[in-house]
């Protein structure tokens, strides 16, 4: 009896040398763009994520969802600048196909479907529009992906409702028993 009872002070005192007490972190750990925030608004480090969750984890699902929160944000930026030029291309469209109708009118030519270089700006407009509006599509997907996947993991982080859990677990400074409450 006193053999099991020095061992399991030896594993008590061991675990706090291998890290940090993961029940340090107050409240429940929310998801703020792209960070894991606790209640005090301490954005969690990635070594505190990693003893919250563990490394595979961090590296699967964290790592993850935060280059695709990145390639959603960029996906949405480079469409709207996509439908910007589109819009850009469709005014001088217009005024260039104006200006070939008025052409054609002043030389007593009647109605010409001859639109000059205004056709030509037209399809690049709408491919330009049609290009950006599914980067957009493709972005919010990204994002909205990306923020349930750490929204996944910050539920990971909090205890469940009112129980106490002990396991063996592998942490970036060893390995340790984590109870968890």
């Amino acid at each position: 009896m006193k053999r099991l009872f020095v061992i399991c002070v030896l594993l008590a005192a061991s675990l706090g040398f291998a890290q940090e007490a993961k029940a340090q972190f107050a409240g429940p750990i929310t998801r703020q763009d792209a960070n894991l925030v606790d209640q005090s608004g301490h954005i969690l480090t990635d070594s505190e994520i990693i003893g919250l969750v563990g490394n595979d984890i961090f590296e699967e699902t964290v790592v993850g969802a935060r280059r695709q929160l990145r390639a959603g944000k960029s996906l949405i930026i480079g469409g709207a600048a996509g439908i910007g030029t589109g819009l850009v291309f469709a005014v001088f469209s217009g005024v260039e196909m104006a200006k070939s109708r008025d052409n054609a009118a002043r030389n007593n030519r009647g109605y010409s479907y001859n639109y000059g270089p205004g056709a030509g700006l037209f399809i690049l407009s709408a491919a330009f529009t049609s290009l950006g509006t599914m980067a957009i599509g493709g972005g919010i997907a990204f994002r909205s992906i990306g923020k349930s996947r750490l929204g996944w993991v910050a539920n990971q982080c909090n205890p469940a409702g009112g129980s106490i859990t002990l396991e063996w677990s592998a942490t970036p400074a060893g390995a340790g028993i984590v109870m968890r409450f």
